[in-house]
């Protein structure tokens, strides 16, 4: 190899011509000369870098050989030439490399010794192979490491691919009427044949993103609070309260920072499962999915469930799906009651939603609360979730919260109001706000007397297990 990579610099440097050390404008076939060192394993430095001439140097190119020695044989003839005899090795050869050292002479002459034509024959073919097979090696190479790339790249797209198909598997596609305009319109119903045929209807997203999935494998512990509820149940007025009540009423927290970050939406992409994942227990979260799509160790803490009367219902929906702009929703209050009817709104059917949560009425860790009870009565309401919490409140923090936790006194909040929705592009500014009246019987401004004829027969044949509405204040 010594020798291979000594002809690659030869190969390099080619017929080029050296000036001495001395002065003496000698050439030197360097070609003999390194041969001819080649054979008699002798190597003494010949110039410096600095010693070759501007003209050699733009020529050479590289020569790159800052103090780099050529090797070349010396003839025996030379020595003593200037009266000093040079030490010998036992072959009769120079030991000294030191070239140009005190008492020592250059060689005068180089008779290119023993040169081998067929040698040097043999040394180009070697050279020219590795030149080669370094050339080849390099091509298989990065091809390798391009078609590994490429290999990944198809994997995890297709592991992508197969993972969405999984998740949709159990899911009916929704015929699009092009009402919902927003980001989350595409809706699908999301059934679960392994838990007696419990169904949602989610938006594709969600399901897609295997976020139902991972719901389902959260880790719940005892300390931990869900608040539950169709949309526009009173969800929110829940939140609020059980946050207190679970932090020790501390509501300058309360105060500091929104409720999407403080008690945050499991199936809602922000602030997203894995902030919820990093939160430290007592934790208080939110989500409008059906029991049976809770994580599966929901049994290890509390979960409130909060009802409301089927009519305030769609018409509070109603004007929330079209002031949030991921919905969207463009088509009129009849449109909407006929989506609801139909069960083709998010996280319908509507009275499947209730059933799931009142199967479980008994279970020692679920409470059930409804907005009609809380709009009545807060006080007796608090009291009763206090309680099921195990956080027992004298009658002065009972009126603390229901100070705080009133309609009026939320829609002035910005933590909990929702308004940096407007700076984030939540909400259509021409429609209503989140927190619009918080009235029971609303839905009489909205439903008229023959369809309200019509809709109480849908809800008497809907509502199989008979869950006590109440329409009126």
């Amino acid at each position: 190899m010594t020798e291979i990579l000594s002809y690659s610099m030869y190969r390099t440097l080619k017929m080029r011509f050296i000036k001495e050390v001395y002065g003496h404008c000698r050439p030197i076939l360097l070609r003999t000369a390194m041969f001819r060192g080649l054979k008699t394993g002798l190597s003494l430095p010949v110039m410096d870098a600095y010693q070759v001439t501007k003209r050699e140097l733009s020529t050479c190119g590289v020569l790159r050989l800052t103090k780099s020695q050529i090797i070349f044989s010396s003839d025996n003839k030379q020595s003593g030439s200037q009266g000093q005899s040079s030490s010998k090795d036992k072959e009769g050869l120079p030991k000294s490399s030191g070239y140009g050292s005190q008492g020592e002479n250059p060689p005068e002459k180089f008779d290119g010794g023993d040169y081998d034509e067929e040698k040097n024959e043999e040394y180009e073919n070697q050279a020219e192979k590795a030149t080669t097979l370094i050339r080849r090696l390099k091509k298989v190479l990065s091809t390798g490491v391009f078609v590994s790339v490429l290999a990944f790249v198809g994997y995890k797209r297709k592991a992508k691919r197969d993972e969405i198909a999984d998740n949709i598997k159990d899911a009916t596609f929704f015929k699009e009427e092009n009402l919902f305009k927003g980001a989350v319109g595409a809706l699908c119903l999301y059934e679960k044949p392994e838990m007696n045929g419990a169904k949602v209807v989610v938006p594709v997203s969600i399901l897609k993103d295997g976020t139902i999935k991972r719901i389902q494998s959260l880790k719940v512990t005892k300390d931990d609070v869900i608040v539950a509820s169709f949309p526009k149940a009173g969800t929110t007025w829940v939140q609020e309260i059980v946050y207190l009540l679970q932090t020790g009423l501390d509501f300058e927290k309360a105060g500091e920072k929104v409720l999407e970050t403080r008690s945050p939406f499991l199936e809602y992409p922000y602030p997203g499962l894995d902030f919820v994942e990093k939160m430290s227990s007592p934790r208080v979260m939110k989500t409008h999915l059906p029991y049976d799509f809770l994580p599966s160790n929901c049994g290890d803490g509390k979960i409130i469930y909060v009802t409301r009367n089927p009519k305030d219902v769609v018409v509070s929906y109603y004007h929330f799906a079209k002031m949030f702009t991921p919905l969207s929703f463009a088509g009129s209050f009849e449109d909407f009651l006929e989506k609801f009817e139909k069960n083709e709104l998010p996280y319908g059917p509507f009275f499947d939603h209730i059933e799931s949560y009142v199967r479980h009425r008994e279970d020692s860790n679920l409470l059930i609360v409804t907005y009609e009870e809380l709009s009545k009565d807060p006080r007796d309401v608090i009291k009763k979730i206090a309680a099921f919490l195990e956080k027992p409140l004298d009658e002065e923090d009972v009126q603390k919260v229901v100070m705080h936790t009133s309609f009026e006194s939320m829609k002035k909040n910005s933590a909990v109001n929702y308004e940096h929705w407007d700076d984030l592009g939540f909400r259509n500014k021409n429609e209503s706000k989140f927190m619009r009246k918080g009235k029971i019987g609303d839905w009489r401004n909205f439903i008229a007397p023959d369809k309200n004829k019509a809709l109480d027969e849908w809800i008497s044949e809907q509502n199989k297990i008979k869950f006590p509405f109440v329409y009126e204040t």
